[in-house]
């Protein structure tokens, strides 16, 4: 019988199945560590999409939670995983991690906590379910409460939960906040950490941790909202794995399945890749299952690569091109695509045609399309597309059966890189059509 597909590129990887990223995990391990112990330590991971933000948010959940005695731990966090939906504000942040602790540690409450959770007339809706009574405000709850108010009901009901798990067994609090970049613009996230993190330290709770998730800006936007809160985080910024990471990441998968994986074809995944776990899971994802004899050869990559040439498109720029509201903005991204080294603003705005070209770059950085300059004189680029002229030129050739123009092949966040030459006269993949 044919064993199951270990690998998963429309989720985040399975903590049983994680592997590399051992700098990045022993930071977290730290932190858990610290906070077990009284310490209070944040985390703060950014990264760009499809680089496996989620899944190491996940698997240090997967950590918190009980001790593992595979990493050497003796953490036995409450933990509430929230992830944000577009334009969420504070207060639906606050909710909804209050609300994913408490699914986990329902059992572990007593009627004493929440006579306490009543008489506390939150500005945050608790959905708190105690026999058939649900905990609610005293007064409607509005989505323009003072900031200052939510921010203080957030540390209480936090402090009214630790004062009543640390007597059952319970050494911390974890609140992981992910897709942060989804927070609604003008949220001052910087105000909300900081002084969520110092209310808990002054008041003697130490031992409650937030991990934070987001894309790369996420750090600049806190930094802006108040400056000295980025003090309250040790920041973890996510880059391509190494790849010695990304072989780890096969083996491991593979291992116990019955199915071995040769040394070029497992090469020529690991380089194809570049380091991007999305793009390593697909390939390897549609490799498994072209694979007939229990053992993943070069031509079973490439039978299976050209099945996951189509799904880029669909998720990448294929997506980023039909979403992109307004034919400026698409106007915009197809100006960039080509260009491997970014253009000023005067030449994409003279390439696009777009009249006030800078007014519609924030929202393509917020969104995370394009990458920001760090300095005025530095060129906006598309977001790591990179594409060899060569595969580029080859993957033009099908234009016509695609929806949308070759010049939007993306050069990195489109599809994996493929150097020249990358098939030596095997089967080349071909585009969706």
């Amino acid at each position: 019988m044919r064993p199951k597909n270990p690998f998963n590129p429309t989720a985040p990887i399975d903590p049983e199945y994680f592997a590399g990223r051992h700098h990045e995990i022993e930071i977290i391990l730290r932190a858990l560590n610290q906070t077990r112990h009284g310490s209070q330590q944040n985390v703060l991971v950014t990264g760009e999409r499809g680089i496996g933000k989620s899944s190491l948010a996940l698997l240090a959940r997967y950590i918190a939670q009980e001790p593992r005695g595979d990493w050497q731990t003796d953490c036995k966090f409450a933990t509430g995983y929230y992830t944000l939906d577009d334009k969420d504000t504070v207060g639906d942040c606050c909710q909804g991690a209050i609300e994913q602790l408490n699914r986990t540690i329902r059992p572990s409450l007593t009627d004493r906590f929440f006579e306490k959770i009543r008489q506390l007339d939150c500005s945050i809706k608790l959905n708190f379910w105690f026999g058939s009574t649900e905990i609610e405000p005293r007064g409607k709850v509005r989505s323009d409460t003072d900031a200052a108010k939510i921010r203080k009901d957030f540390v209480k009901i936090l402090e009214a939960l630790w004062d009543e798990l640390k007597g059952s067994g319970y050494n911390g609090i974890l609140i992981v906040l992910d897709e942060l970049n989804k927070i609604k613009t003008k949220e001052n996230l910087g105000a909300f950490f900081k002084k969520v993190s110092e209310s808990l330290v002054s008041d003697g709770y130490r031992k409650t941790m937030i991990l934070a998730v987001g894309l790369p800006w996420l750090e600049q936007k806190i930094a802006e909202d108040d400056l000295s809160a980025v003090r309250v985080f040790e920041h973890v910024a996510l880059d391509p794995m190494r790849p010695s990471e990304s072989q780890e990441v096969v083996d491991k998968a593979l291992a116990g399945t019955g199915v071995s994986i040769s040394d070029d074809a497992r090469a020529r995944l690991v380089d194809w890749a570049g380091g991007y776990p999305y793009f390593l899971q697909q390939m390897c994802f549609d490799s498994f299952e072209a694979d007939t004899d229990q053992l993943i050869d070069v031509a079973d990559v490439n039978s299976g690569v050209s099945r996951s040439l189509t799904q880029f498109d669909r998720m990448f720029f294929g997506r980023v091109l039909r979403e992109v509201e307004g034919k400026n903005y698409q106007k915009i991204i197809e100006a960039l695509a080509p260009e491997d080294s970014g253009m000023p603003v005067g030449v994409l705005q003279r390439e696009s045609g777009v009249k006030g070209v800078g007014q519609y770059l924030p929202k393509l950085l917020k969104d995370g399309v394009i990458t920001s300059p760090k300095k005025v004189s530095t060129n906006w680029h598309p977001r790591r597309l990179l594409y060899t002229s060569s595969w580029s030129s080859a993957w033009a050739s099908s234009a016509k059966k695609r929806a949308w123009t070759p010049t939007l092949a993306p050069r990195r966040l489109g599809r994996p890189y493929f150097p020249p030459n990358a098939f030596n006269g095997a089967s080349h993949p071909t585009g969706p059509g």
